[in-house]
């Protein structure tokens, strides 16, 4: 049975890039294009995905907000959060961490990365 992620971003072509490179790695992947479009997506979502990958930098509801929401649901709250951005800060880090999020890649990041990433969840 394969994983599925959630991907969560406002450009398409970083949805793009994510999703070619989770499908090489076996996961399924479908994108929504906001944080709001997120917490609203999982809540109702069946079955939940294995994996959210977070944007930060995003119109409306930021990626550490989003995060902080859908884990602040008991339906939610176990969700595995990769913040996944252009951020390369301590400060930024200590935010994604803050939030509750389990993993932390920068982009553009590449496909060893990306696994080492997923492994340590």
């Amino acid at each position: 049975m394969s994983k599925h992620a959630l991907v969560v971003d406002d450009s398409p072509t970083a949805v793009e890039l994510l999703k070619r490179s989770l499908e090489q790695l076996g996961i399924v992947a479908q994108s929504v294009g906001t944080g709001e479009a997120a917490v609203d997506f999982l809540s109702g979502a069946d079955p939940l995905p294995d994996y959210v990958f977070m944007d930060v930098m995003m119109p409306g509801m930021d990626g550490f907000e989003a995060t902080k929401a859908i884990l602040g649901q008991s339906r939610t709250a176990h969700l595995p959060i990769i913040i996944y951005t252009t951020l390369k800060s301590d400060v930024d880090q200590k935010k994604a961490q803050d939030a509750g999020a389990t993993g932390y890649l920068t982009k553009p990041f590449n496909q060893s990365g990306l696994k080492a990433c997923l492994q340590q969840l």
